[in-house]
């Protein structure tokens, strides 16, 4: 594909080819830009501004004429037909917003918004038209689909991809699929919930059942002596209600040394966490670590929920 800067000419329309009559004051034809059945990245628009679009046409130097080729916007709605013209246009090389590159800095941070992507945060990037990373998602990553809602990157170090996949230091999701891991450290006879990269438990949302396998393993400083168990847990969580485990809530032991008396066990929050809370022992110290891979299903009226669209550009 092709780009030329100042072509613009009057043009009509004619049986899918806007056939052209001539340069704009100040900007210069195709032909004079173009060879034989290049490709460009087009505008069309009425006099008036009440009929435009956006897309792709090949250059035909016969007929002096743009061939559409394709249509990525008409009249400022993504995905809609191409705009049956029955006036004379004026058509321009303009390339399109999910073909630009912007670059920008946040709290002296660099940003890139690829392809319309609005990225807000610092050290941060987002692909696509409907991609957004806030304003508090420090080096997050958001690619987006070009139509409907886009992936909105709400955390730190986080990314989304396509809305139904997201990955964190210590969460990913994929769709359904779900996998959270922690860590916490405790010395003498003390309690401590492990918590995941991002500095909390994993957090069911409202009306939400997971179905889940947790594996827990502490390891005693100086030694390796060992405490490890797993469990297959359902937790729900109601509207306007905290977590609240149905099945499985024991910790069962895999492999557990002589004499160690630390041990883990799973609670559930009226914030609606899944808490993996670990017991030290006195005069010792333990580290922690947990994994929770489960499946999580959405009960009536519990979509995911999707982020406020950002706001429009320029806005």
């Amino acid at each position: 594909m092709r780009y030329v800067e100042m072509a613009e000419e009057v043009a009509t329309l004619v049986e899918g080819a806007f056939v052209l009559a001539g340069a704009l004051p100040g900007r210069r034809t195709f032909a004079s830009a173009l060879y034989d059945e290049d490709e460009i990245p087009y505008r069309a628009s009425t006099a008036d501004g009440s009929a435009w679009e956006l897309g792709v046409a090949r250059y035909d130097a016969g007929a002096n004429a743009l061939l559409r080729l394709s249509t990525r916007i008409s009249t400022g709605v993504w995905g809609t037909q191409p705009v049956e013209f029955a006036q004379p246009v004026a058509i321009a090389c303009v390339a399109p917003a999910e073909a630009l590159v912007m670059s920008g800095r946040v709290g002296g941070q660099p940003t890139v918004g690829v392809g319309g992507g609005q990225a807000q945060a610092g050290r941060s990037v987002a692909i696509g038209p409907t991609a957004f990373v806030h304003p508090d998602a420090f080096a997050g990553l958001a690619i987006g689909a070009v139509e409907g809602q886009g992936p909105h990157v709400t955390h730190p170090n986080a990314a989304v991809i396509g809305g139904g996949m997201s990955f964190a230091p210590d969460t990913e999701q994929w769709w359904s699929a779900v996998r959270w891991s922690g860590s916490e450290a405790t010395w003498g006879a003390v309690s401590g919930d492990l918590m995941g990269w991002t500095g909390s438990p994993l957090v069911i949302d409202e009306l939400r059942v997971l179905a889940a396998r947790v594996h827990v393993i502490g390891v005693r400083d100086g030694d390796t002596a060992v405490w490890s168990a797993a469990a297959d847990i359902c937790v729900r969580r109601a509207a306007g209600a905290g977590a609240e485990i149905v099945g499985g809530s024991t910790l069962t032991p895999i492999g557990i040394s002589a004499g160690v008396t630390a041990y883990a066990e799973l609670l559930a929050s009226e914030d609606g966490e899944l808490i993996v809370r670990a017991h030290g022992a006195a005069n010792q110290g333990w580290r922690w670590s947990a994994s929770i891979i489960g499946t999580v299903g959405a009960g009536v009226g519990g979509d995911i929920a999707q982020p406020p669209p950002p706001p429009p550009m320029g806005g």
